[in-house]
C-alpha cells in the first residue's frame, strides 16, 4: 500500500495509472488532485457536484467512485452566480433610486446628488451585466452513473487534463 494524497490509501491490487495535480500534492490541502487506478477514480482537494446545472456548491472530502461506473470527460462553460446577484442587487438600488428621485419630485425638492448616484449605478448595472453575459469559467466535468463531479480547469494545464482524459478511457476499457 503507498499513500498518494493526505487520506488516501489504495486497497490490495490497486494500481495507479495517472495522476492529474501531481504538483498539488503535499502543497495544500484544498488544490485538487485526481488520482486514476485500476480500480477507482479518487477525487481530493476542491470539486464540484454538478446537480441540476448548480455547480455553486463546492466539495473538499476525498471521493471514491468505481472505475466502472465512468461514462465520460469533457469541458462545461458556466456563468458566475456571483455576478448575478451583483446585477439583480445594483438592479433593485436603482430602482430604489428612481423612486426616491420620483418622490422628492412630487414635493418640489431638487436633490442634484441622487442624479449623480443614479448615473453611477446605471454605468455600475451595465458593466455588470457585461461581465455576467460574457465573462465564463471553464469547469472540466467527469461523468460517472448517477452523478457528475467537475473541477475548475484553472487548476491544471489543458495539455495534462487531455492526457488524463485518454488514460481513464484506457483503464475504463481494460476493465470491461
Amino acid at each position: 500500500m503507498s499513500i498518494v494524497v493526505k487520506g488516501l490509501t489504495l486497497s490490495n491490487g490497486e494500481e495507479i495509472r495517472a495522476v492529474l495535480g501531481e504538483g498539488h500534492i503535499g502543497n495544500n490541502d484544498k488544490k485538487p488532485v485526481i488520482v486514476l487506478t485500476n480500480k477507482y477514480i479518487h477525487f481530493s482537494g476542491e470539486h464540484y457536484r454538478y446537480d441540476n446545472g448548480d455547480t455553486s456548491r463546492k466539495i473538499f472530502e476525498p471521493e471514491s467512485i468505481l472505475l466502472q461506473d465512468f461514462i465520460g470527460a469533457g469541458y462545461i462553460r458556466k456563468r458566475s452566480r456571483r455576478n448575478l446577484y451583483y446585477l439583480v442587487t445594483v438592479g433593485v438600488l436603482i430602482t430604489i433610486l428612481m423612486q426616491i428621485s420620483r418622490g422628492m419630485k412630487k414635493f418640489g425638492v431638487q436633490f442634484s446628488q441622487i442624479k449623480l448616484y443614479g448615473s453611477i449605478m446605471a454605468g455600475t448595472f451595465v458593466i455588470v451585466l457585461v461581465l455576467y453575459l460574457f465573462k465564463r469559467y471553464k469547469l472540466f466535468e467527469i461523468a460517472f452513473i448517477g452523478k457528475r463531479i467537475c473541477i475548475s480547469e484553472s487548476h491544471f494545464e489543458k495539455s495534462d487534463i487531455q492526457l488524463f482524459i485518454q488514460s481513464m478511457y484506457q483503464a475504463k476499457r481494460t476493465v470491461q
